[in-house]
């Protein structure tokens, strides 16, 4: 089978609500290798990896984590184009 689906979940520092979004997500009904849980993690400090390893250890689900490690400024001083 082929995936279907690609759940992406952005966080930072919110491991609570990614242990309570997580479940419901890989109880569906819809089959589990159609679909996948991508969760970036944006420099969280917390246990956002564990709880994440975690869910996809017991639910043997197609679920992957990416942490970006580089952070740049919202507000970089960049030369004028005109």
């Amino acid at each position: 089978m082929m995936l279907n689906v690609s759940i992406i979940i952005p966080t930072r520092n919110r491991a609570k609500d990614l242990k309570v979004a997580l479940p419901p997500l890989l109880n569906q009904d819809y089959p589990i290798l159609e679909y996948e849980i991508i969760v970036v993690d944006d420099g969280s400090t917390g246990n956002t990896r564990e709880i994440t390893e975690r869910a996809a250890l017991l639910n043997k689900n197609n679920i992957r984590y990416i942490v970006k490690q580089i952070r740049f400024s919202k507000n970089l001083h960049l030369p004028s184009l005109l």
